[in-house]
């Protein structure tokens, strides 16, 4: 519960749209009090949480490194928010993660090149933010990705998303808008 109470706590859960049960101290993956926008395996002991979707919930504030306490996520959804800051290099420990959608946020820096370390991620949806810097390589390296979404972002540099998908099976790959 470190994490969760980090990721309430560093984005102003009390003012979330939907914040039910996250404050009442109880288990996360108790099917009666099951806190939203959680998923929990519930066929493993002890119950872990796999997926967390807090789109378009009124989030605000930066991602707290203690989410990669959450080590068995195969999901996180924290698009169409008010998030700030930087993605968390720690992002990289989520070696189950398979989608990741932080977009229409106001997240800024550069794109981490942790994200390299997802492999198992076949949909990353990173637009509409403040990114800067170049698309790390090593995006390219991802042999599961299928969607990425990158466009209108402040990214600088020669962005060829093709060139991001070379290695990959990419279904989309959208890097426009951005500053040449």
């Amino acid at each position: 519960q470190t994490a969760l109470g980090a990721i309430y706590e560093a984005t102003n859960g009390d003012e979330w749209l939907n914040n039910e049960n996250w404050n009442n101290g109880g288990d996360p993956c108790d099917r009666d009090f099951l806190w939203y926008g959680l998923n929990c395996n519930l066929l493993v002991t002890p119950n872990t949480i796999v997926y967390l979707d807090l789109d378009s919930n009124g989030l605000s504030g930066t991602i707290p490194t203690e989410i990669a306490l959450l080590t068995e996520l195969r999901g996180l959804e924290a698009g169409g928010n008010d998030l700030s800051g930087t993605i968390p290099s720690e992002i990289g420990k989520f070696s189950e993660l398979q989608v990741l959608t932080l977009h229409d946020n106001s997240l800024t820096g550069p794109i981490p090149s942790e994200l390299g370390m997802l492999e198992n991620a076949w949909f990353i949806r990173l637009n509409n933010n403040s990114f800067s810097s170049t698309v790390p390589d090593v995006l390219g390296d991802l042999s599961s990705l299928f969607y990425l979404y990158l466009h209108e972002n402040e990214i600088t540099g020669e962005i060829v998303c093709d060139d991001v998908g070379s290695q990959v099976m990419l279904i989309t790959a959208d890097c426009a808008g951005n500053n040449p």
